[in-house]
């Protein structure tokens, strides 16, 4: 029972989510790795029950979603063991309280301050990390996109005490974690909460730590907010000025040292695959993978009712008969995710989830840059990614909606302060 009573744990927690951006996951075994986080969120949920499960309705939709990909995670056991899926999905669970302890901070700009502190801390080793290992073959096909992944896909295995890099590539998880600071930044910067040092600190990191990147999915993020924000009504010239001038410097950057840009290398590449095969490697195995996973789901219609759990073993050894092409063990889209580890159950929650989460962020958030990029958000992992379901990304993005969506609502109902 949480009462009226205050929780300083809420605000410790935060915090320690916050840090863990700069720091890595603790890897138990090959199969197993835990976010340092979940280890007190799962103390949190112990000490102060259920309630911070459901004091919103965003918070009843994603556990709604993940209860059921836990529910078919462990149906899915009888077809293939795969322990891991079940522990998954039950740490994806752990991570909806945050909403709940973030709508209860007294000083949320306070806050959110720190949040682009300790993100300009995450961009500093990223890019330490990036110069300490590069070399001349560091390109995009042997190692850029790697080491430009932040500690998004490293870990402190116990059983050696290194830090080492775990299987997968995820730059487009730290690639949207650069956007998600910067964007937090200019938001304050633009209601003067934060000074001109700080703000500029952070555009300066921001920027490097992007052109490292091989990011497509942050860079179609980026694009989004900003052609939202010129097209957005009574936007102030000043900031109109401000990206049109960055835009074009960025141009005149890439004109002159674009060959040794890694994002550029990326783009080029892209575009040249599109060019001659009419599309890339990655875009068509995804293409693949959903017109699989449809056809499968065409024939065997109880799981389009059922899902298949978190297992990408179990997903790949339904679907790979019903594929033409290669296809990969995930489904790269966060609708088909949820429709094919959940079912019917979870992909319906996650659409309602979108709807509601677009309705209170548009009237509710002052911030309207951060409104946008919850909208790019979105849609990159409508058709890229699951990025916003990783374990970083996930963390912050209920933090900073907590933060800046429903914290408001609470005080404007005038609740006394718990957190």
């Amino acid at each position: 029972m949480i009462g009226n009573r205050k929780i300083p744990w809420s605000n410790i927690l935060i915090y320690i989510i916050m840090i863990c951006a700069f720091l890595p996951k603790l890897l138990i075994n090959e199969g197993t790795n835990i976010y340092v986080p979940e280890i007190f969120l799962f103390l949190g949920i112990i000490f102060f029950g259920y309630r911070q499960f459901l004091a919103y309705k965003e918070q009843k939709l994603l556990l709604i979603m993940f209860s059921s990909i836990l529910f078919f995670s462990i149906v899915a056991q009888i077809n293939i063991a795969d322990f891991s899926s079940i522990l998954k999905s039950f740490k994806e669970l752990l991570y909806i309280p945050i909403i709940y302890w973030a709508s209860r901070i007294k000083n949320r700009d306070k806050v959110l301050k720190h949040l682009v502190l300790i993100g300009c801390i995450a961009l500093v080793i990223n890019l330490g990390f990036y110069i300490t290992n590069f070399s001349q073959e560091n390109t995009i096909w042997s190692g850029a996109e790697s080491l430009s992944s932040g500690m998004s896909n490293r870990a402190f295995d116990l059983s050696t005490l290194k830090l080492v890099q775990l299987p997968g590539l995820a730059h487009g998880i730290w690639g949207s974690y650069c956007v998600l600071i910067f964007i937090v930044a200019c938001s304050l910067y633009s209601n003067k909460k934060i000074n001109l040092t700080l703000f500029l600190t952070v555009v300066f990191l921001f920027s490097v730590n992007m052109v490292i990147s091989v990011s497509r999915e942050a860079l179609l993020i980026l694009s989004l907010i900003l052609f939202s924000y010129l097209w957005m009504p009574q936007r102030k010239n000043i900031y109109k000025f401000v990206i049109i001038f960055c835009t074009v410097g960025l141009i005149a950057g890439v004109w002159l040292y674009g060959e040794s840009l890694p994002i550029v290398q990326k783009l080029v590449y892209t575009a040249n695959s599109v060019s001659a095969d009419g599309t890339e490697g990655n875009i068509q195995l995804r293409l693949n993978t959903w017109a699989a996973y449809f056809q499968f789901i065409g024939e065997n219609l109880q799981y389009f009712f059922a899902g298949l759990g978190l297992s990408p073993d179990n997903f790949y050894n339904h679907v790979k008969y019903f594929s033409e092409g290669q296809i990969v063990s995930v489904p790269e889209s966060a609708l088909v995710y949820m429709q094919a580890y959940g079912g019917l159950l979870s992909s319906i929650s996650i659409v309602i989830l979108f709807w509601i989460a677009y309705k209170q962020i548009n009237t509710r958030s002052e911030y309207k840059l951060i409104k946008y990029f919850f909208l790019g958000i979105l849609v990159t992992n409508l058709f890229s990614s699951v990025s916003m379901f990783s374990d970083l990304l996930y963390a912050h993005l209920c933090l900073v909606y907590g933060l800046v969506v429903l914290n408001n609502a609470f005080y404007e109902k005038g609740n006394t302060y718990i957190g």
